[in-house]
């Protein structure tokens, strides 16, 4: 009786991994992220060239910084080509992943509006 239990239980959570990893799988594969807004989003890897300005507001207790800085695009359709991008960190949370730095290997995106053409840079991560 205890090896009938033993082998459900064994054939049991085989079944639940297995469909723990198709769901993962699966999942990730049928995700797609589009804006809302009217916008396409793109990420991109660029080396920061230069901090052109940086600009601290304290808000209801909460530091908020918006560091603005040029960096060449190392990767995507515009390699190359030197653009003006903003890296926007609030109070300590967001802040902890430290700010940008000359010579720094960062992923940007941008963000182009539909209805003038005008694509916004930003920083995504390290």
């Amino acid at each position: 009786m205890e090896e009938r239990n033993r082998t459900l239980d064994i054939i049991v959570i085989s079944l639940i991994t297995i469909s723990t990893i198709l769901f993962i799988i699966l999942g990730n594969k049928a995700f797609s992220y589009t804006a809302t807004n009217g916008s396409d989003e793109t990420f991109i890897k660029a080396t920061v060239i230069t901090i052109v300005e940086e600009d601290v507001s304290n808000e209801f207790d909460v530091t908020n910084t918006t560091v603005t800085f040029k960096c060449m695009l190392d990767s995507g359709e515009n390699e190359g080509e030197i653009i003006t991008a903003q890296q926007y960190l609030t109070g300590d949370v967001l802040g902890s992943s430290g700010k940008v730095e000359k010579n720094d290997k960062v992923l940007v995106t941008y963000t182009k509006n539909y209805q003038d053409g005008e694509m916004t840079w930003q920083y995504v991560g390290p």
